[in-house]
């Protein structure tokens, strides 16, 4: 079940192949960290842990979808970020806003795509840089009626010592990745057609232990989707799809044997989509989906397993577009029944008006929720520390409202302009604050921001600039939620010298923002990037980060990467 940018009554930004060519990122971390209303954290260098915040809501209340699947961990309730390679993106789409009532559970700041890359015809590449990165990428991809194609990829960096002095060991972290992603279409029939899809990520992780020794993290996501399209007529269709995904971490820490901590989640899903066009300007989307999430947690070295449990959830959904000449409307209702905290029923109003030919102004509103994860409902909590932050099988899921205005300005492609103002509350937040710092909901946050986006494209020159300014705090406290800066700004400049070289700056500043021990001061960060095209698809690439070695921090005590540089070339014929 996937709804394109293009279709939704919502704020929404694309990050498509083009851009990602021309700039270059090592990361999908990257990628996110300039797009309008996201803040990022990372854990050290590359390998990290990452957590993308979404208007300002917690990092667990943004759905990933990768080829339409789910694809954060249920035990966790997040997506691993660092297992997706910019190689593997054909376009990615940060839709801000509540998206419960089509998706279910997590999409309350929002939800982010992903499509996975298809090709016509072979692609190679090669990266070094700073740090002992080395990266190679393959693929191939072609076809007419029946498409198909795969893209590998490894990479290795030796990094750098992940938090500051006083904090970890000074040692290099560093990260090995190999990933694979690949597709498969062909026509079974008239207006029939099957679908084939997966995407897989192993890497290998250095960090900080708590002892202050350097520890080793194995990760391994799997995704695959295989889906049916068919054509029931000319104002009706249907896809049904089953998928299967995988999300597993095992913990070394510090040790070289076998003995080391598991968490793993097992999801199987089956979904069916119907798309029925009522009339010339009317449009109703309905249907269903399941899932099953088979999760697990053991500590091998105790000889101990945490939980071994089952979540399940059922949902039905139905969404309704109107298109008139003065009006663009939508309405949608999902109802989802939950294995664990019983049903939910979601809903979301969202209207448009012209104003001119040029300018436009919508509003919407809705409601979302966020399901416990599996560590939140049973964790047994940290032996060390006497069974502190366990989890709750009695927990409530966390239920938002949300409401937004905004105006949006078109000029024949060239120019274009977006003011947004958005509120959100969020209520029975699951907070560590009960008996033993046990998981309960106990806290209510309300975020309200504006958002502010401009673009213009003149004379071999391409300017993105936006800008948010946000407040995110607990109402009980009037305390800022953490990690979350109050102003944040980014600007892209692309510039063509000349009909085969491109050069394109990023910069971005965030103002200072609380963490858990104190406040992290603001920062401002410069990357540039050049790429020129030879004969025959041969292209060349440079990028430098942090162009002018600011130093600062994402997260308390963690290090970010000093100015470094990367240089790579790419054959691609046909582009």
């Amino acid at each position: 079940m996937t709804e394109t940018a293009d279709e939704a009554l919502s704020a929404v930004s694309v990050i498509d192949r083009d851009a990602i060519d021309e700039r270059q990122p090592q990361s999908s971390f990257d990628l996110l960290r300039t797009e309008t209303g996201v803040d990022v954290t990372r854990n050290g260098g590359r390998g990290g842990n990452n957590s993308v915040f979404l208007r300002g809501t917690e990092s667990d209340h943004t759905l990933v979808l990768v080829d339409g699947m789910r694809a954060a961990s249920a035990t966790t309730g997040q997506f691993s970020w660092r297992s997706l390679s910019p190689a593997q993106i054909q376009r990615m789409e940060v839709v801000r806003g509540p998206r419960a009532s089509l998706y279910g559970s997590d999409a309350i700041g929002g939800v982010i795509q992903v499509f996975t890359r298809e090709l016509d015809g072979p692609r190679l590449r090669a990266v070094a840089g700073s740090d002992g990165n080395r990266r190679v990428e393959a693929g191939f991809g072609g076809g007419d009626d029946v498409r198909y194609g795969v893209n590998v990829g490894y990479e290795r960096s030796d990094g750098f010592p992940s938090q500051e002095e006083g904090a970890g060991v000074q040692e290099d972290h560093g990260y090995r990745s190999r990933n694979a992603s690949g597709y498969f279409k062909a026509p079974i029939s008239d207006g029939t057609q099957l679908n084939a899809r997966f995407w897989a990520n192993d890497g290998d992780v250095e960090y900080n232990t708590v002892s202050s020794e350097t520890g080793l993290q194995e990760t391994r996501n799997v995704a695959t989707r295989v889906s049916l399209e068919q054509s029931l007529g000319s104002a009706w269709s249907h896809e049904l799809g089953v998928g299967y995904s995988e999300d597993q971490t095992e913990d070394f820490g510090g040790r070289s044997d076998d003995q080391h901590d598991r968490i793993r989640t097992r999801r199987s899903s089956v979904d069916w989509r119907h798309d029925l066009s009522l009339t010339q300007a009317q449009t109703l989307q309905f249907g269903a989906d399941f899932r099953e999430e088979k999760v697990l947690s053991e500590d091998r070295v105790a000889g101990t397993e945490d939980f071994d449990e089952t979540l399940g959830n059922v949902g039905v959904f139905g969404l309704w577009r109107g298109a008139y000449p003065v009006l663009d409307a939508e309405a949608s209702v999902r109802h989802d029944d939950n294995r664990d905290f019983g049903s939910k029923t979601t809903w979301q109003l969202a209207g448009a008006v012209p104003l001119s030919d040029r300018v436009r102004i919508r509003t919407s509103a809705g409601t979302a929720f966020k399901a416990p994860s599996a560590n939140e409902l049973y964790s047994p909590g940290l032996p060390s520390f006497g069974g502190a932050y366990a989890g709750n099988p009695e927990l409530d899921p966390e239920e938002s409202r949300s409401a937004e205005i905004g105006l949006r300005y078109q000029d024949s492609g060239n120019e274009k302009a977006a003011l947004n103002v958005f509120v959100t509350r969020i209520d029975d937040l699951i907070a560590y604050q009960g008996q033993n710092s046990q998981a309960v909901n106990v806290n209510e946050a309300e975020i309200r921001g504006v958002e502010a986006e401009y673009g213009r494209s003149l004379k071999g020159w391409d300017m993105t600039l936006s800008a948010t300014f946000q407040r995110a705090e607990n109402r009980q406290s009037g305390e800022r939620l953490l990690r979350r800066p109050d102003e944040k700004a980014s600007l892209i400049l692309g510039h063509n010298l000349d009909a085969r070289t491109r050069v394109t700056l990023e910069g971005k500043v965030a103002s200072e923002r609380p963490d858990r021990s104190r406040t992290l001061p603001g920062y401002g960060i410069i990357n540039l990037a050049a790429t020129r095209r030879l004969e025959s698809g041969i292209r060349l690439e440079a990028r430098i980060e942090n162009l002018t070695n600011k130093e600062y921090q994402l997260a308390d005590t963690y290090n970010t990467q000093d100015v470094a540089g990367f240089v790579g070339i790419s054959w691609e014929p046909g582009r």
